[in-house]
């Protein structure tokens, strides 16, 4: 799955197939777009039950962009609060081992 989260995130362009600089910042504009990535990824990974005979909806109608850029801002206000606790930011080794 990881795999293919990148793979989906280099066809976008939005991650560079080198290692990003760890002070390097990213525009919200360009957070949101990588959201959208990841929830492509997750929804065509989605096993779509065979007892519906509806066909399995496109992304969009069951997750509008207005739900994307929310859930980004989300992410931001939360990683903020986490920050102010902790009296440090969140650094991507601290990322990795929590996840």
């Amino acid at each position: 799955m990881k795999r293919a989260l990148r793979l989906a995130l280099l066809s976008t362009g939005l991650v560079a197939a080198t290692t990003v600089p760890a002070t390097a910042t990213v525009s919200f504009d360009a957070r949101v777009k990588a959201q959208r990535a990841i929830e492509e990824v997750y929804w065509r990974h989605r096993v779509w039950p065979s007892q519906n005979t509806m066909p399995k909806p496109a992304l969009d109608v069951l997750m509008p962009a207005d739900a994307i850029t929310v859930k980004v801002e989300r992410y931001l206000k939360q990683s903020w609060a986490v920050e102010r606790i902790w009296h440090r930011p969140i650094t991507r080794r601290r990322r990795r081992g929590s996840a």
